[in-house]
């Protein structure tokens, strides 16, 4: 069947919203990577929290997954794209707002109840907009290549993850030598 002229003006007009959406899930990883694993455990330490805490922690930000079923219940009447995106820009504010905590001048213990309140608002945001947010973007995508544009988005984020995770790690190391974590 071939296509009509309208068809192949209109083929690829998704082109550079598909580029895009493999440059948000690049910068995506790289925040979720900060935001969990040995960089938290940094940033606790930084607040003096306990590591018996940061486990927990860890432990109920992997409940927050739960938080997907909500997506289930939100009205469709409104377009995704209208509530995902501010929704996606505030979760990945406060997962990177948790490095600005531990330059607060209030008490080790208030610094602790922030980080452990915008770490877990965040993860829960985050998997209430997921579902909706992966439909919507993969709605631009030709069903027959979603299977190749998938492997292509998780190989840039993945490889460019691989090359800032050392550079944030040298930084880190860098600022640890030095005795300013804060740094």
């Amino acid at each position: 069947m071939g296509l009509t002229s309208f068809d192949q003006k209109n083929k690829d007009r998704y082109k550079s919203s598909r580029i895009l959406y493999i440059i948000q899930a690049a910068v995506e990883y790289f925040i979720a990577t900060l935001a969990g694993g040995a960089y938290l455990a940094k940033a606790t330490e930084a607040v003096g929290m306990p590591d018996d805490v940061t486990a927990i922690l860890t432990a109920l930000v992997s409940l927050g997954v739960g938080f997907q079923l909500v997506a289930l219940f939100i009205p469709r009447k409104r377009t995704v794209k209208a509530w995902v995106t501010p929704c996606m820009l505030l979760y990945q504010l406060l997962f990177t707002f948790i490095y600005v905590v531990p330059m607060f001048n209030v008490t080790s213990g208030a610094k602790i109840l922030i980080m452990f309140t915008v770490l877990l608002v965040g993860h829960i945001i985050q998997n209430i907009v997921y579902s909706p947010k992966i439909n919507w973007l993969m709605g631009l995508v030709d069903e027959h290549k979603r299977g190749s544009f998938t492997a292509v988005k998780e190989i840039v984020s993945l490889t460019s993850g691989m090359l800032y995770t050392f550079v944030i790690g040298l930084v880190m190391d860098h600022f640890e030598a030095k005795g300013d974590i804060n740094g």
